[in-house]
């Protein structure tokens, strides 16, 4: 989903950082076994990319990614992989036990499909447009 796209669905204008806020703080307060995590880039305070989490009560090992989203002028420089050990410790940091952090992907998205494997994800077989790709932690 292109940054415009996702603008529009949640109804928040493309640059509007402020509005970014707003919509990432709505969709989590109240909520405990969900949370995101933003970047936000030095000097200007705009938002680099966030990362948000899930830990799903049918299978409490399991950390899921939800979303991992790094800006277009950020990529390449290592903050995704960044965004997911903040958001694995962070889940280590309110009391969540996991053994195993899973995320989906589009197979067209090489970039981040090679970053989540070199943070040691592995993709599972699926069918479709969704490969899921999933990580083993060793305890």
């Amino acid at each position: 989903m292109s940054p415009h796209d996702w603008c529009e669905q949640v109804g928040v204008g493309e640059f509007d950082n402020d509005a970014y806020y707003r919509v990432i703080e709505k969709k989590i307060i109240g909520q405990r076994n969900q949370f995101t995590l933003a970047a936000v880039e030095k000097g200007t305070g705009n938002l680099a990319g966030y990362v948000h989490c899930v830990r799903e009560e049918e299978s409490p090992t399991l950390l899921t990614i939800g979303c991992v989203k790094v800006d277009w002028e950020h990529q390449g420089r290592g903050l995704g992989k960044l965004l997911i050990a903040a958001g694995e410790a962070s889940a280590a940091e309110r009391g969540w036990t996991f053994a195993d952090t899973s995320l989906t992907v589009l197979k067209r998205n090489c970039r981040a499909r090679r970053c989540y494997c070199s943070r040691g994800f592995e993709e599972v077989p699926s069918h479709g447009a969704w490969p899921n790709m999933q990580s083993r932690r060793l305890q």
